[in-house]
């Protein structure tokens, strides 16, 4: 009976010990941000795996985010995704912090992952705007849904990769406010005016008008089914009208032998998707939709007459259908040249 006391009485300690093992204490902040910077790897990889295992639980709440403010103050404070960090260094190492600080999923993240929005590499900045897409119901629940909209629209007005950019519509998605929807199309078509897009970057935009099932969180098609007020309604008829007219624009002043294969179908796609947005938002209809079966056939030409019709002719001020239905709405600008092609960094 005494040995059997004994034997229960080690086998509880060896339970005991392995539970604190279990729990061990959480990496450093400041730890983890140095180390960050000059490891590889399977090491960078451990690294990353440590802190997120030994965090404290999403059940500590207080604890958790206090954690999480400070391994995001700390990342932001060693310029762990700027500078020499992550251009020409080790970029193993940021980009494993960039998905630690994306994958804790608290709000205690968000200063850092608005700032990765501005990094030059586009994987970290990729890994900012996914993380944001987990806390944006909690951050505006929180009241921080004003600093993350400015981040994120300032980011989507010159974002160049479609990767990054549709994680950034994601983001802006899930926080559900119209007002931030309605400056994701703003900022659209601000890129748009001056910057060539890619075939890759304009599936982006017509998912962002159109997207539905699986796309719907990436998708600002809902706004023209909301009752907006009428200025807001007018601010979302002129975004959607100048993207359009931006995209042929666009196409218009690449020379022809530059034209990527096949890009006048994505353009007329494009138009289809704005097209079907803004009849959807006045209730009547403003342009009539490309045949499923012309869609790769179009003629450049055509396609302009049908924007101008639609939407208004750039820079002449000549007002199309759009202008008649919707108050306040201009005839769409002309893009600022020179027209650059985009890039996807990766």
């Amino acid at each position: 009976m005494q040995f059997r006391r004994r034997w229960n009485a080690w086998a509880l300690a060896a339970v005991l010990l392995a539970s604190v093992a279990a729990f061990a204490a959480p990496v450093s902040p400041d730890e983890a941000a140095t180390k960050f910077k000059t490891v590889k790897g399977d090491d960078a990889v451990k690294l990353r795996e440590d802190i997120l295992a030994n965090a404290p639980p999403k059940t500590a709440i207080a604890d958790r985010e206090r954690y999480v403010g400070e391994i995001g103050r700390a990342f932001i404070d060693q310029k762990l995704f700027f500078g020499e960090n992550v251009e020409g260094g080790n970029v193993e190492g940021p980009l494993n912090a960039a998905i630690t600080i994306s994958q804790l999923q608290a709000v205690g993240a968000d200063k850092c992952l608005n700032a990765m929005l501005s990094s030059p590499n586009a994987a970290i900045r990729y890994w900012g705007a996914k993380g944001l897409i987990d806390i944006a119901s909690s951050i505006k629940k929180v009241g921080g849904g004003k600093a993350m909209t400015a981040a994120l629209h300032s980011a989507l007005s010159k974002e160049p990769s479609h990767l990054v950019k549709k994680q950034i519509l994601g983001a802006i998605v899930a926080l559900d406010d119209v007002e931030s929807m309605i400056g994701a199309l703003q900022s659209i078509a601000t890129q748009m005016q001056s910057t060539f897009p890619d075939q890759d970057n304009l599936q982006v935009i017509i998912t962002a008008l159109s997207g539905s099932g699986a796309d719907a969180k990436y998708s600002l098609a809902s706004l023209a089914k909301q009752a907006l007020s009428p200025s807001q309604k007018a601010q979302v008829a002129q975004a959607v009208a100048n993207i359009a007219s931006f995209a042929v624009q666009q196409e218009q002043a690449k020379a022809v032998d530059d034209r990527p294969p096949n890009y006048h179908g994505c353009v007329t796609r494009l138009f289809n998707a704005s097209a079907d947005f803004v009849n959807t938002l006045t209730g009547k209809t403003v342009a009539i939709l490309i045949k499923k079966d012309d869609l790769d056939k179009g003629d450049l030409d055509a396609t302009a007459m049908l924007v101008d019709m639609a939407f208004g002719s750039p820079g002449r001020d000549k007002s199309g259908k759009l202008q008649e239905m919707v108050p306040g709405v201009k005839a769409p600008p002309a893009i600022t040249p020179p027209a650059i092609p985009t890039t996807n960094p990766q």
